[in-house]
């Protein structure tokens, strides 16, 4: 059955296009890359009409920043006829207060999709939870595999969630260490970094003698993945995003990419 139209906020995960042009129909909202790829809801208003949903991500992938709570939540507030699916993926590497606030809502426009894999590092398990009103929990529940989480990843879940020392160490860590890094690829010729709220940070090629792709390829020839960032609807070949890791492991990526750009 067809869904309706969603506006989807871009460049984001791809997935979204694909999932909502099965179910209906797809538009965008193309962040400016002049304005830091920060949201306007100015702006998104125009986009989002004849739109039945919105797709937002928040923190945003790739880009790595996140838009106001307080401006989302009025909102998404003042137009109760549109369903907002918020992509929290990477919340947990907020602040504690603000990545668990959307969590506290209950609107009956809000859908809230949440991931484990990003925060605690365990991508094979793909586990994650939806959060929403009763009514999309119960199609939502009509629609789903029988068993969509294994008893292994759902023992995994009640194992990781307490952990909350790791969680403040794990902000913390990040948090200074992502502006160690931005500071770092700030001083690398022909590189721009954007700012970013979570624990990787999309970067734009200023030349035409490097590309995504072949800073891609001399990197892995030193056994360091970056992602190329050409897929991305929104972007070209010259954005590319890197994760946040160890000190030691972010100074050989940052030694290897001024290799790279200054020869």
């Amino acid at each position: 059955m067809k869904e309706g139209k969603a506006c989807i906020v871009i460049p984001s995960y791809s997935d979204y296009t694909a999932a909502f042009q099965r179910a209906g129909e797809a538009s965008f909202h193309l962040l400016k890359e002049e304005a830091n790829f920060q949201l306007s809801f100015k702006e998104l208003e125009e986009s989002i009409k004849g739109c039945s949903k919105v797709v937002i991500g928040r923190p945003n992938n790739p880009t790595g920043n996140r838009c106001s709570l307080t401006t989302l939540l009025s909102f998404i507030e003042a137009h109760s006829d549109k369903e907002f699916l918020i992509d929290e993926a990477f919340a947990d590497f907020l602040p504690q207060k603000e990545g668990e606030a959307l969590l506290k809502e209950e609107l009956e426009n809000l859908i809230l999709l949440r991931s484990l894999t990003k925060f605690y590092g365990i991508p094979g398990i793909r586990l994650g939870f939806a959060y929403a009103p009763d009514r999309v929990v119960e199609k939502m529940n009509a629609l789903r595999l029988p068993w969509s989480v294994n008893c292994f990843a759902e023992s995994l879940a009640f194992a990781l969630l307490p952990e909350s020392d790791f969680a403040r160490k794990t902000r913390s860590f990040i948090s200074s260490e992502s502006v160690a890094m931005q500071r770092g690829l700030q001083k690398l010729p022909f590189l721009k970094v954007y700012p970013s709220d979570v624990n990787f940070l999309l970067c734009k090629l200023t030349c035409q003698q490097h590309n995504a792709k072949t800073v891609q390829e001399k990197l892995l020839s030193s056994n360091i993945m970056i992602r190329n960032c050409s897929n991305f609807k929104g972007l070209d070949g010259s954005f590319f995003r890197i994760a946040i890791k160890s000190e030691k492991e972010n100074a050989l990526l940052l030694n290897k990419l001024e290799d790279i750009l200054s020869s």
